[in-house]
């Protein structure tokens, strides 16, 4: 009963709190009063514990030592020996105090505070990383980020993106020994030869002799990609290969993706099975299921590096319909698919190759307008794929795009030199053999 009345009488005392304060859990406040403190009442004795201390300056009984032992909230009312009452609300709160340091040293202007039981960030961030960061340290420490936090913040400088130029490419099996010479001199940029100390044109002496290594021209662009890194110039490669009949570009597009977000490209088909069930009440619903084949690659920017590196996840997966194996006229689905994480540096080349192969069109031939299929449709079409003379390769070109400095019609104009600077030195050059 004394408890019930204790906690009527906080409640209508809850319209006139003298103050709200904010104390980490496990942790002590030192409340200083104005005169001589006479009695203290706690509303809850399980969250906080209140002593009052003789204070060290004035030797008189005016300091309030506030322990906070649980998470929620309490009250205290305060009656001082000149007669006056104070109401005091404490909210027991997660501290805040080491992600405050943590992030003090890369957004300075930046703020984290407690506001009515909701942390509140405040001030300005220098990048959306270092918000991004915040809030993961938040969320380790058991605030719930989307429910408990209120975000009045800005962001110096916007978010960081990777931009990744994506040449989906049917590329010959051949291992290319006959055009080594032709297609290392366009694999080497202009930069490249001006940074190599050999006067000499010619291709690095540590590319030179790539294919006589090399089982494929798949596995000798590779390494010579990864040799040059953001000095391979694959259009200038790509031109070669296709000028030589090596190559066939089957689809070039570009995918942007934020920091710590995924991009996917799909080219295949989809089919519709229709199905039946039976609901709890015994009718029947008829229903259509999309099934997806093809090729499926995804493509996440973990993290932005220093010095100009992403460091990337890359999901290749490549599925075929079993029409050999059906159920109930649904063909099987056979998927094949590989995960793997690279740091690349900005504007260098991955190459990957092996997703698909001539047994792979043989298997979903027959499905009715293959031929109309994106990219898939050219490539079953050609019979060095389906005589297994070539296979499906992919070139990632990732840049790190900052929106702050680079525009996309910076990044067109500078595509559309490039190619123009190298028609004309193709033209320039069979000018002078001829």
């Amino acid at each position: 009963m004394k408890k019930f009345l204790l906690l009527c009488f906080f409640a209508i005392l809850s319209f006139a709190a003298d103050k709200a304060v904010e104390i980490p859990k496990m942790s002590f406040a030192s409340l200083f009063m104005e005169d001589s403190v006479k009695k203290v009442k706690v509303s809850d004795s399980a969250k906080i514990k209140v002593e009052v201390q003789k204070s060290a300056s004035t030797g008189l009984y005016d300091e309030l030592e506030v322990f906070a032992k649980e998470y929620g909230k309490a009250e205290m009312l305060i009656t001082l020996k000149n007669g006056k009452k104070k109401r005091i609300e404490v909210n027991i709160v997660k501290d805040l105090e080491p992600i405050k340091n943590s992030i003090a040293k890369t957004s300075k202007e930046a703020k984290i505070y407690y506001k009515d039981d909701k942390v509140v960030l405040d001030g300005v961030f220098e990048s959306d990383k270092d918000k991004q960061t915040l809030l993961s340290l938040l969320a380790a420490n058991d605030i719930n980020t989307t429910k408990d936090v209120v975000d009045i913040s800005k962001i110096k400088k916007p978010p960081v993106m990777v931009r990744a130029r994506l040449y989906v490419v049917e590329l010959t099996n051949r291992v290319g020994h006959e055009y080594q010479n032709g297609l290392l001199v366009s694999a080497v940029s202009s930069k490249q030869r001006t940074l190599n100390t050999n006067p000499n044109p010619n291709p690095p002496p540590a590319i030179a002799n790539v294919f006589d290594q090399s089982v494929t021209l798949s596995g000798g662009l590779t390494t010579i990609a990864g040799i040059l890194g953001p000095y391979f110039n694959l259009e200038a490669t790509l031109s070669f290969l296709k000028t030589n009949s090596l190559a066939k570009i089957l689809d070039e597009t570009t995918i942007s993706v934020l920091e710590n977000k995924e991009g996917k490209f799909h080219a295949g088909g989809t089919i519709y099975v229709t199905t039946q069930s039976i609901s709890s009440s015994g009718v029947a619903n008829t229903s259509l299921i999309p099934i997806n084949y093809g090729i499926l690659l995804g493509l996440k920017a973990n993290t932005i590096m220093d010095g100009g590196f992403v460091n990337m996840t890359i999901h290749t997966e490549s599925s075929k319909l079993d029409q050999t194996n059906k159920v109930n006229g649904i063909p099987a689905t056979t998927t094949k698919q590989i995960d793997t994480n690279v740091i690349a540096k900005n504007n260098s080349v991955i190459v990957l190759g092996g997703m698909i192969n001539s047994e792979d069109s043989n298997a979903i031939k027959k499905i009715p307008l293959l031929g109309d299929i994106p990219v898939l449709g050219a490539l079953f079409r050609s019979e060095s794929f389906v005589q297994g003379q070539s296979e499906l390769a992919f070139f990632i070109v990732p840049e790190i795009i900052d929106a702050s400095e680079k525009t996309d019609i910076g990044f067109m104009k500078d595509s559309v030199k490039e190619k123009e600077e190298f028609e004309k030195k193709a033209i320039e050059n069979k000018i002078s053999k001829n």
